[in-house]
């Protein structure tokens, strides 16, 4: 074939030759079989060498004459350089007209062929002497498709710009990196692909609009900054296919040239900077749209004819707002295919998911799930779900590969929507908490209090834009009721989570605790909230999250968070509270009233300092109090604090559940070393301390264990000072049963006998001058400093300890370079046994051979002690 001798000529052209010998001299005994040479279109030379300059000459004769029978000229890798040949462009000049009358009926050949001027079709691509197309392109009058593909065009040839009849333009992989004006090229044009080059704008239109025939623009992998310059009056309204992905694009296209696009069907954008997306919801003839590896935020709004979304690798947290259509009857979606891998969607909206009854695959990759809606289980085509990346604690490591078993686990949890479009039913109502599924279909509300009836009994309101929970919301909660089992039941009642995030709530109802009475979890982050109403009192919450807004120590101070008595609902139940980002300036003592708070997150405010000795106002009423009997988790980091009082006393005294304290990223200018004693009081699993300004700590030390850490401090008190924290501590801790005892509402707040016992603590014996010297300059040695030696006289680990030979070191008064040395192995084989991935075998090794050093240790203190005594 023609073609395939085209495409081998290169080959042939820089193969070695083989008539001559190595040594300059002679003829080769590897000749060419002269039958071979003729059957191949191969001439020989007279030694029988083939010659590569003939095999490309005889496949563009073979070409130009196919050209002249079928109107189609195609050189494709053909090994031309410019300027191309005269031949090219006047094809009847090399021909030879049979004049003889031999034949009657023959017609002269010239009147037979195609000429230049009636070429349909022109292929040039993969020539990479190709640099320019000079003017004689135009003679090529009537051509529709013209492709010079990967060569190396640095310039758009300007006669395109004549050819009054081209429809299809492919300059794609060439070295372009000049701007393309869209308006000067052909009006006639219905395919453009100028992909893979170095193109840095498109141009603008002109008044009468950019190619309004165009149907497929492909112009990815290239270094465009936006897809228009301008805004033109109108731009490709025939257009079906839009490609622009491997770009710097930061902005989409303008919402009226969106509008004045009713083809479009693909959208390709994958790999760029776009950072918000317009309006596509009245696109219906919309099917696929990739807009992967981008800066989204938000989810594109979208038609339900849509059967392809990419939206992989942006910044998206939820998926709100998908379809616009939310408070009307939505058609079933025709989304066959979603990919939100690699986001941060934390939730998946269940007015959204219960449309996608065609979906096949739903990538959920590498997201801030921590579980999935029952809704799921009843998608019938749905048949892949990936899920790796996501802490889903709810659901087990087994079933996240097993699609079909995934589904009928999530169909137990709730009831389904019940239509023939649906998987059935498999949920049984084995506490009798939900109504039959004719029972909830029957009764007329809004999408969201009908899913917050099924499965988790959550009300979903989030992204929505709330200035305050909608009226028409707790009228449907109050009114629509349930009977079961002779008793009436709200919807209302039935609710157990609250989900009011990312709106622009100021201020709550007096209402939602008769509007939501057995309510166990709000969500009121991200939003504008100065206040908290009185009757959250009357909730029996267990967790309530106040991230992101705007409340101040006075508002906290005065909430039912408060001031209420240690008998309300709110403060016998509440576990979790996050107050973080808010605009605290201190802690209100009140506050320390709650028994069962196990979580208090007060990160990101403005608090100073949590002594309540330094407070100028309000002493009472400010400051780290004793209470919080079942804290295990304390955030404070990320605030302005300076000092930290009575903090470790009170913490070892009355909460000595606390596994979790945060304090980076503050204002401490010293570590005081009281906190070690938390180490033996509390159950502390993780300390915190980075980012502050101390110089005392080296970092280090701040980046080893909390066992490390608080042994560390520990040791850096002497007997005096470790004696009066402890001290204090029983101080506090007594309080706080005295207070629990009496009952007296007083809670958490420090009474007089405390504040009297403690300052009785604090001040000092009367002593001499002398003395009073001696101590200070015990003190000044007992403060915390810089240390050579990073390891502490004990060792405390939470898998193995040595108390015997921690207790012989510390009775040893001078170290020697080899009680240093066994010092360090052993420190080191402590941290290899107390690895979780030890075999026993090798746990076995270890714990010989610590014991073997051990031994050593122990012999070389033994013969010290011995020298010392002589």
């Amino acid at each position: 074939m023609p073609t395939t001798s085209a495409r081998r000529s290169p080959r042939n052209k820089t193969r070695p030759s083989t008539s001559t010998s190595a040594r300059g001299g002679g003829t080769s005994r590897f000749k060419l079989n002269p039958a071979f040479a003729a059957a191949h279109a191969n001439t020989a030379t007279t030694d029988g060498v083939a010659r590569g300059g003939s095999i490309a000459s005889k496949s563009i004769d073979y070409a130009l004459k196919t050209a002249r029978q079928t109107g189609k000229l195609h050189l494709i890798d053909s090994g031309l350089s410019s300027p191309l040949p005269d031949t090219f462009f006047d094809l009847r000049s090399d021909l030879t007209i049979d004049l003889s009358m031999s034949n009657d009926n023959e017609r002269s050949l010239m009147s037979e062929c195609y000429g230049e001027e009636n070429l349909s079709s022109v292929d040039l691509s993969d020539n990479n002497g190709i640099t320019e197309l000079d003017d004689r392109i135009t003679r090529y009058e009537l051509v529709r498709t013209l492709r010079v593909r990967r060569c190396s065009l640095t310039v758009i040839p300007a006669a395109l710009y004549s050819l009054e009849h081209l429809t299809t333009l492919d300059l794609s992989g060439n070295s372009i990196a000049h701007p393309l004006p869209l308006g000067e090229l052909p009006q006639t044009l219905m395919e453009l692909d100028v992909s893979q080059n170095a193109i840095p704008s498109l141009g603008d239109g002109g008044e009468e609009g950019v190619l309004p025939n165009l149907q497929k623009l492909d112009v990815s992998h290239n270094k465009l900054t936006s897809i228009l310059d301008n805004e033109p009056a109108s731009w490709c309204p025939k257009l079906q296919s839009l490609k622009f992905s491997n770009n710097s694009i930061a902005t989409f296209l303008p919402q009226s040239i969106l509008d004045g696009m009713p083809n479009l069907t693909t959208i390709e954008g994958h790999n760029n900077d776009i950072s918000n997306c317009p309006n596509l919801s009245q696109m219906t003839s919309l099917t696929v749209v990739d807009l992967c590896d981008n800066q989204l935020r938000e989810v594109p709004c979208v038609h339900a004819n849509l059967t392809r979304l990419a939206l992989a690798n942006n910044k998206l947290q939820s998926i709100c707002g998908l379809y616009p259509q939310l408070s009307t009857p939505l058609p079933v979606s025709n989304l066959v295919e979603l990919r939100l891998n690699g986001n941060q969607i934390s939730s998946l909206d269940v007015t959204i998911v219960q449309h996608w009854v065609k979906m096949g695959l739903l990538d959920l990759r590498n997201n801030n799930l921590t579980d999935l809606p029952f809704i799921l289980g009843y998608l019938p085509a749905l048949n892949k779900l990936p899920l790796d990346g996501n802490a889903l604690r709810t659901i087990r490591p087994a079933l996240l590969c097993d699609v079909q078993n995934l589904k009928k686990s999530l169909r137990k949890k709730g009831l389904g929507p019940g239509t023939v479009d649906y998987l059935p039913n498999e949920w049984k109502d084995t506490t009798s908490s939900a109504p039959s599924a004719s029972l909830v279909k029957s009764v007329s509300c809004s999408e969201e209090v009908m899913s917050s009836q099924q499965g988790t009994f959550t009300l979903n309101l989030s992204s929505k834009g709330h200035e305050t929970l909608p009226r028409h919301i707790c009228s449907e909660l109050t009114s629509n009721t349930l009977e079961m089992e002779d008793v009436v039941y709200t919807y209302g009642s039935r609710v157990r989570t609250l989900n009011l995030q990312n709106n622009k709530l100021t201020t709550l109802e007096d209402d939602i605790a008769t509007t939501l009475p057995n309510i166990s979890s709000m969500d009121f982050s991200k939003n504008r909230l100065q206040h908290l109403p009185s009757s959250m009192g009357d909730l029996p919450l267990a967790t309530l999250i106040l991230e992101n807004n705007r409340l101040s120590s006075e508002a906290l101070h005065a909430s039912p968070l408060c001031v209420l008595s240690t008998k309300s609902k709110l403060s016998q139940s509440l576990q979790h509270l996050n107050i973080s980002n808010n605009h605290l300036a201190w802690i209100p003592a009140q506050l320390f009233r709650l028994p069962t708070l196990s979580t208090l997150v007060l990160s990101h405010n403005r608090i100073t300092t949590i002594s309540s000795s330094n407070q100028s106002n309000h002493d009472s009423n400010q400051g780290w109090k004793p209470g919080l009997p079942a804290l295990r988790t304390l955030d404070l980091s990320s605030n302005q604090i300076s000092n930290l009082g009575h903090l470790p006393q009170i913490i070892a005294g009355c909460q000595p559940k606390l596994k979790t304290l945060l304090l980076q990223n503050n204002n401490l200018m010293s570590i005081p070393p009281e906190l070690g004693i938390l180490h033996e009081c509390c159950e502390m699993q993780t300390i915190n301390l980075k980012g502050n300004p101390q110089k005392a700590l080296r970092i280090s030390i701040l980046n080893r264990s909390c066992d490390f850490i608080l042994s560390y401090l520990r040791d850096r008190m002497d007997e005096t000072v470790l004696q009066h924290a402890l001290e204090l501590k029983e101080t506090y801790a007594s309080s706080l049963t005295s207070a629990s005892a009496s009952n007296n509402g007083s809670g958490g707040i420090e009474n007089e006998n405390t504040t009297a016992a403690v300052q009785q603590r604090n001040r000092p014996t009367p002593r001499t001058a002398q003395e009073s010297k001696s101590t200070q300059q015990k003190n000044r040695n007992t403060s915390i400093k810089p240390d050579t030696n990073d390891e502490p006289s004990s060792t405390h680990h939470p898998g193995f300890q040595a108390p015997q030979v921690a207790q012989a070191i510390a009775a040893t008064a001078t170290a020697t370079p080899l009680i240093s040395e066994l010092r360090d192995a052993m420190e080191d084989l402590t941290r290899q046994l107390n690895k979780t991935n030890v075999s026993n075998a090798k746990k076995y090794a270890l714990k010989k051979q610590y014991a073997m050093t051990n031994a050593k240790l122990l012999k070389e203190q033994r013969r010290l002690k011995a020298e010392a005594g002589c």
